[in-house]
């Protein structure tokens, strides 16, 4: 199992399509996962979000209470499988 992790914080002008791509990537033998870690986005990124994560098992959104990318990262890699 690959995993991709993302931080995200204000993104909705960019965020589905990223998370697109990253979906429509050639699965490596053992599959992969995308964990977005939301830093607490105020832009409709979350329910966007959320949105493609009921539609793609694959894609996992948690939280980000930190707000910045470096711990946004971490708690991604915490999460990831």
């Amino acid at each position: 199992m690959v995993s991709v992790v993302v931080p995200c914080r204000n993104e909705s002008g960019h965020v589905a399509t990223c998370v697109a791509g990253l979906l429509a990537l050639e699965a490596p033998v053992g599959g992969f996962e995308v964990v977005v870690a939301d830093g607490n986005s105020d832009d409709g990124s979350r329910n966007i979000l959320c949105r493609l994560a009921e539609k793609d098992s694959r894609l996992r959104v948690i939280d980000n209470p930190g707000r910045i990318a470096s711990s946004g990262l971490n708690a991604a890699i915490r999460a990831s499988q």
